[in-house]
């Protein structure tokens, strides 16, 4: 994975984390968290020990 798609799936996470906290989060919203966290945890080394799930 290239660092321009690190960088949006990273600012993609950041919006959707954002609609979770306001409490607005579509249930198709929690999956594309799991995913996009999935796709940077083989990318960014300890981001699955950071339990950002």
């Amino acid at each position: 994975m290239d660092d321009h798609l690190t960088n949006l799936l990273e600012l993609r996470l950041n919006v959707l984390l954002g609609v979770q906290r306001r409490g607005a989060l579509e249930p198709d919203g929690k999956v594309e968290i799991k995913r996009i966290e999935d796709a940077l945890a083989h990318r960014l080394p300890g981001m699955q020990q950071e339990g950002r799930h």
